[in-house]
């Protein structure tokens, strides 16, 4: 893991820390998502991990994955970790005999906020899609491949690697295409865009992306007329939120917390 880090950092050009995490303690998660959270408050301090992942459900989970009781109790346990932690939870599971579905009881599919596939193709390339989302649109998906890269040099003078992932070009048009939006959703997404265009309220992330903070996008709203700066909070956050939706659900932009950027 710390070459795929090293990978990572030199593929975006990132020169300090990377906020990555590795436990290779084994869970029960029914059991021990108290003292996990726990830990991981007692580590991060006032930082909330944007992500927490559990690989796999099956080796972190006591019980049976048939068992309408124990996935239920599962589920709960996850639940309990993403609220305390303030983060979104991703469970990595595998296919049963029916390659169609995941594998065990079926209340997984059903209390899960988004179900996304991972296949191979014969290519060897990575397809993902979301085959089931709560809150935006089914369908989006990814094809990528590992490349190999050089991370340094061992004692020996022989060079070292590591794997980063990189999306396929060829897929992009095919699996990515723009979908339309109304004419609210591209006057939202063009005060987006002025956001981005100026330089005191964006924030770089790796590869050079702008990304706009919800308060300046919101702002921006405001001056065009579109949301109303002196009524309720309330409103003006459940128009941008819905606007969020259908941009994302058109692949015009992409989000992680309170930043916003173009795709």
């Amino acid at each position: 893991m710390p070459d795929r880090v090293e990978a990572f950092r030199a593929h975006h050009g990132i020169t300090g820390a990377v906020p990555f995490h590795l436990l290779l303690t084994r869970l029960n998660l029914i059991l021990d998502a108290p003292k996990l959270i726990a830990d991981i408050k007692a580590q991060l301090g006032d930082v909330n991990p944007g992500l927490i992942v559990l690989d796999t459900l099956n080796r972190s989970l006591v019980g049976s994955e048939s068992k309408d009781e124990d996935m239920s109790k599962y589920l709960g346990a996850a639940d309990l970790v993403a609220e305390q932690l303030g983060g979104a939870v991703a469970l990595v599971h595998h296919c049963g005999i029916d390659s169609s579905r995941p594998r065990g009881h079926t209340s997984l599919t059903g209390s899960v906020e988004c179900q996304i596939s991972a296949k191979r193709n014969e290519a060897g390339h990575v397809e993902t899609e979301v085959e089931y989302a709560k809150d935006f649109e089914d369908g989006a998906k990814t094809t990528s491949h590992l490349e190999m890269v050089a991370v340094g040099v061992d004692p020996d003078g022989d060079e070292m690697t590591s794997l980063i992932v990189r999306e396929c070009e060829a897929s992009r048009s095919a699996g990515q295409s723009k979908g339309s939006i109304n004419a609210q959703a591209a006057r939202a997404l063009e005060a987006l865009q002025n956001v981005l265009a100026g330089d005191q309220t964006i924030t770089m992330l790796p590869g050079n992306r702008r990304a706009a903070n919800r308060n300046a996008w919101m702002d921006e709203l405001a001056r065009l007329g579109m949301v109303d700066p002196g009524g309720k909070p309330d409103s003006a956050r459940n128009l941008i939120n819905r606007w969020r939706r259908e941009l994302i659900a058109a692949r015009r932009i992409a989000c992680e917390g309170d930043l916003t950027w173009l795709l």
